[in-house]
């Protein structure tokens, strides 16, 4: 019902798609593959950076209640908000910049796919500053 004719051109090339979509396909994994990667990377990175804006803001509120000794302490908040983090919060990290806290963290995230490349780990970094009373003028 279907037959072919017998002196069809495309008779010869029969296949052809097979080898492209099998010579491209690791191309096409490894791309899926870096972008798995790449996101965890990112999502690690916001996570940290959500968690060190969480622990500078509270060692600010605690630094504009009064408490100098509180801030310091502000590290905790980085770890309940990101388990894996290991940060510091520092008062008055600059002379020329009184009454800031300086919160700072890394995380090791591991590679993933990126394993298969060499790449044991990714460092991820975050930093954030708050300070209280009057901000500079615009």
């Amino acid at each position: 019902m279907f037959s072919r004719p017998a002196n069809d051109a495309s008779s010869g090339r029969s296949g052809q798609s097979l080898i492209l979509v099998l010579l491209l396909l690791p191309v096409l994994l490894g791309m899926a593959a870096a972008s798995l990667t790449v996101g965890a990377v990112y999502l690690a990175h916001t996570t940290l950076q959500n968690a060190v804006d969480a622990a500078a803001l509270a060692g600010g509120q605690a630094l504009a209640a009064g408490d100098t000794q509180a801030p310091g302490d502000q590290a905790r908040v980085i770890q309940i908000n990101d388990p894996k983090a290991h940060g510091t919060v520092v008062v008055n990290p600059n002379p020329k910049m009184p009454s800031t806290v300086l919160a700072q963290a890394s995380q090791q995230v591991p590679p993933f796919f990126a394993a298969l490349f060499g790449y044991k780990s990714f460092t991820v970094t975050a930093v954030a500053v708050a300070a209280t009373g009057p901000g500079p003028d615009f």
